[in-house]
């Protein structure tokens, strides 16, 4: 015989049935539990039910197939209901004023909704209220319709770490930019500075001048364009440099694209002389037949 005088020597089936059966009285599509009203169960021809809120998504969505089987389906009408699931529906409803199933409400959490008190894997906080309440979608859709809803607090804070991250990512590109702006804006005042102090053709006849008047001045003017020679060539290998594996990877694609290119024009080529070739063998052979 069944005691019911301890807890503990109930089955955990027995002891609270709700637990199983609520499982069947959900919308598949959004999680939530059915209802008498804009949530009602209706039911496909494949024997799948979903909630009406969610069928009228569906229906906006152009769908055309079940959610769970993808069978075929009609949504020029609703569906019908399904009353087995509003009978148990209404029997969950019943027995949840029974002391021996009911269940005390879940205490608030950033798990739960601050409305039903229920926990719920989808659950959203809505930015129009204030304090920000965290809700199921059925009281969200019932208590808070038109307003606006971001993801629960652990998906938000994802979302908010990755946002951050290509904060930071876009930061380094940017330094990355200005590094290399810097290298080039160098290497150019080099270049207008070499251009500027020492033409190579006037600086020669200068320095041969020199030469023959002042040694000691040549010789000096010498070693100063020598020096800014060096210069430059420092700037613009320090430029070039991080850019030659980039130009050879380029160059090396070019090759194998331009290579792709003459294979597959040979192809074409070989593949028109093999038409040709068949074409003038069939019109020999019809030659033949006929005579």
């Amino acid at each position: 015989t069944l005691s019911l005088s301890h807890s503990n020597s109930i089955p955990l089936s027995l002891a609270n049935p709700m637990e199983s059966i609520t499982e069947h009285i959900k919308c598949a599509i959004c999680l939530d539990s059915f209802d008498s009203s804009i949530h009602q169960p209706r039911c496909f021809p494949c024997g799948h039910s979903f909630g009406l809120s969610c069928i009228h998504g569906l229906k906006k969505a152009s769908t055309k197939k079940c959610p769970t089987c993808k069978t075929d389906i009609n949504l020029s009408v609703d569906p019908p209901v399904n009353f087995q699931l509003m009978g148990l529906l209404e029997a969950c409803k019943a027995a949840s004023s029974n002391p021996l199933y009911s269940q005390p409400p879940i205490e608030s959490s950033s798990k739960t909704c601050l409305k039903c008190r229920r926990a719920h894997p989808s659950l959203r906080t809505c930015t129009t209220c204030e304090g920000n309440p965290v809700l199921c979608p059925h009281c969200a859709r019932l208590h808070h319709n038109s307003h606006s809803f971001v993801a629960s607090a652990s998906s938000h804070q994802d979302k908010l770490d990755a946002i951050r991250a290509l904060k930071q990512l876009e930061m380094s590109m940017n330094e990355l930019h200005d590094d290399t702006n810097g290298l080039f804006t160098r290497c150019i005042d080099s270049l207008k500075k070499l251009q500027k102090e020492c033409e190579s053709r006037s600086l020669l006849r200068t320095l041969e001048t020199m030469a023959e008047t002042n040694p000691k001045e040549a010789t000096k003017a010498a070693d100063n364009a020598s020096a800014v020679l060096r210069t430059t060539k420092d700037n613009i290998e320090q430029v070039l440099n991080p850019l030659l594996p980039m130009l050879e990877g380029i160059s090396f694609d070019l090759a194998g694209a331009n290579q792709g290119k003459e294979e597959k024009e040979r192809e074409a080529s070989d593949y028109l002389l093999a038409l040709s070739l068949a074409a003038e063998q069939q019109e020999t052979q019809d030659l033949i037949s006929f005579d």
